[in-house]
């Protein structure tokens, strides 16, 4: 995943980190952990996911903004679709 790991926090949180860990991992609304990430200045700590920010995509294809947003769209349904087939907290 180009370098990008969820066993080791960047720091200086550990706590901030597992917080979003656990909210990537077990639930249905990333896009939320993904805009709490930049809220909070963390994003930086994912420099290929903040390179996302701001990258125009064809509205004539999908018009939901910017690749980051996009992003965040596809892992909520990619994390409802797992749920749903009960493949929910396997890791």
């Amino acid at each position: 995943m180009n370098g990008i790991s969820f066993d080791k926090p960047p720091q200086p949180s550990l706590s901030s980190w597992a917080d979003w860990q656990d909210l990537v991992l077990h639930s249905t609304t990333i896009s939320e952990g993904l805009t709490a990430l930049v809220d909070s200045g963390r994003i930086s700590d994912l420099p290929e996911l903040a390179n996302t920010i701001g990258v125009p995509q064809d509205a004539r294809w999908l018009s939901a903004g910017d690749v980051f947003k996009h992003l965040g769209l596809a892992a909520d349904a990619a994390a409802r679709a797992a749920a749903a087939a009960g493949l929910a907290n396997v890791q």
